[in-house]
């Protein structure tokens, strides 16, 4: 079946592994390195890497260096380049953990795949990719690529002071006097709007001190209502008033369907001065 369960069930004699517990490990710190030592930085010396100290997580099992660590990289040959691989790696049949170098990776079939980390009895978490080129007498700094920060390869594995820390701060952010944040916020964007609406009205004046009158059917978008009042409707959809008996014919009585008065920024068309309307009653 596929379901499976672990710890503290069935009588007292019940016996767990270490599989067990490092199946329980990797669910909670995943794979990765840790923010301890030199978190296994390198540097190339001809064809020898020396890691630095650190500690950190793969498949369930921790791996710690606590000094200088020198580690050979293989010659490389005449014909074509190769890509290794500095790992932290676990041999499940061995039963040990170690940081080694693994011979011949191809790095974008692992960062399609990175499933290709685990073979067998053996699972890799990828520190950096060495590419050895042919013909080459030393291994050059610019030939390693780190990809510890990397999802999928290698990861950060955060502790849980860390973790705890963090999530203190964005509590005492999103607790301490929200409101007095909110109101700074909402000030701000009625700051904006009140600017665009006084830059709205100047090109208004700069538009009528030219002689350039508005016409019925011009169109004007703003936040508050265009002066004068009584001259502007509301693109609602709705029919045009009587008032406005060239509007009425150039739209054929219905107003453009356009803004809503929810609406933060509305358009408005142009009627005119409206007309008085005489109401006959019937005989």
């Amino acid at each position: 079946m596929s379901l499976t369960y672990g710890f503290c069930l069935g009588d007292d004699s019940a016996q767990y592994t270490a599989d067990d517990f490092s199946h329980v490990f990797r669910a909670i710190t995943g794979d990765g390195v840790t923010n301890h030592g030199r978190r296994f930085a390198v540097s190339p010396n001809g064809f020898t890497l020396i890691v630095g100290t650190g500690y950190g997580f793969a498949d369930g099992r921790y791996v710690q260096n606590t000094e200088p660590l020198r580690l050979p990289v293989q010659p490389p040959g005449s014909r074509a380049d190769r890509t290794d691989a500095l790992c932290l790696r676990v041999d499940h049949n061995g039963r040990t953990a170690s940081v080694e170098i693994v011979e011949g990776m191809d790095a974008a079939a692992i960062r399609a795949d990175p499933s290709l980390l685990r073979q067998g009895d053996a699972v890799s978490v990828v520190l950096y990719f060495i590419r050895v080129r042919r013909g080459a007498t030393y291994i050059d700094a610019a030939d390693i690529t780190d990809v510890r920060a990397e999802s999928g390869l290698c990861d950060a594995v955060h502790t849980l002071s860390a973790l705890t820390a963090r999530a203190a701060h964005v509590h005492a952010y999103f607790t301490s006097d929200i409101g007095a944040k909110f109101d700074a916020l909402e000030q701000a964007v009625t700051s904006l709007a009140e600017a665009a609406d006084a830059k709205v009205q100047a090109l208004e004046r700069q538009i009528a001190g030219a002689g350039a009158a508005y016409i019925p059917g011009d169109l004007t978008t703003a936040r508050t209502p265009p002066t004068p009042a009584n001259e502007w409707l509301l693109c609602d959809g709705g029919p045009v008033p009587d008032a406005y008996p060239l509007l009425t014919l150039l739209l054929t009585g219905t107003l453009p369907d356009i803004s809503r008065a929810a609406d933060r920024y509305k358009t408005y068309i142009y009627g005119g001065q409206p007309h008085a309307v005489t109401v006959r009653e019937r005989s």
